[in-house]
């Protein structure tokens, strides 16, 4: 993983404990969010919203950056082994080839 940095840990690790014990009442998706989230409020008797806009807007696009089609099989099968007990636990299929990445990109 990149350095010490949290924010590249599985996110099963925040999820599960180190027995596999799920830790937490509550996963959200993102892709589910604009209507899991309130559900979730509601349940708790909450009145708080979540405005999304439609489509992510990344403000790399066009300025040369990477984007999710510049990814080798290499560097998916990186991220297949990095994350895979997030891909099992949270019912994700692992990607063969970047277009596998696509429901989750937003460039």
């Amino acid at each position: 993983m990149a350095g010490s940095s949290t924010h590249f840990m599985p996110q099963s690790l925040y999820v599960y404990d180190e027995n596999g014990k799920r830790m937490v009442n509550h996963v959200l998706k993102f892709e589910e969010i604009q209507e899991e989230f309130p559900k979730l409020m509601r349940q708790y008797g909450l009145d708080q919203k979540i405005v999304l806009p439609k489509e992510h807007t990344n403000s790399a696009h066009g300025s040369g950056r990477m984007t999710v089609k510049d990814l080798s099989r290499e560097t998916i099968q990186v991220l297949n082994e990095a994350y895979e007990m997030d891909f099992k636990l949270f019912g994700y299929d692992m990607a063969r080839e970047s277009r596998d990445f696509e429901r989750f990109a937003w460039d």
